[in-house]
């Protein structure tokens, strides 16, 4: 552990996403749990998911090169929010492995409009 911490720092990934692109741009704190659901080392892309089904919340993070992750680990990333060029995303400054673990069941989407429910 590193630590770090702010006040009103950010603990919920839907918080960061919800954040005004100009919000997100400003770097507020962050320190999330969540799962790994996506690791392409040689790109240094990672996806963190909080929660489970329709009620889960997911985040490109940036900034480090974790080391030691697998799909399915559940993590704790610190850092701070960020304007992607898709959506907001988190520029972690630590990535800490708190456990093994496996990725989440997928959600069964029959019609378009059920992503938005």
């Amino acid at each position: 552990a590193t630590g770090w911490a702010m006040e009103n720092e950010i603990r919920r990934i839907e918080e960061v996403t919800s954040l005004s692109v100009k919000a997100a741009a400003s770097g507020r704190g962050v320190r999330i749990e969540g799962t790994i659901t996506r690791y392409v080392p040689e790109l240094n892309q990672v996806v963190v998911q909080q929660g489970e089904g329709k009620a889960a919340s997911g985040i490109w993070v940036g900034g480090v090169r974790p080391e030691g992750i697998r799909l399915g680990d559940r993590v704790k990333v610190e850092g701070e929010t960020g304007a992607g060029t898709y959506g907001n995303i988190l520029n972690a400054r630590v990535i800490e492995r708190l456990a093994a673990g496996g990725l989440p069941k997928p959600v069964m989407v029959k019609r378009r409009a059920e992503l938005m429910d």
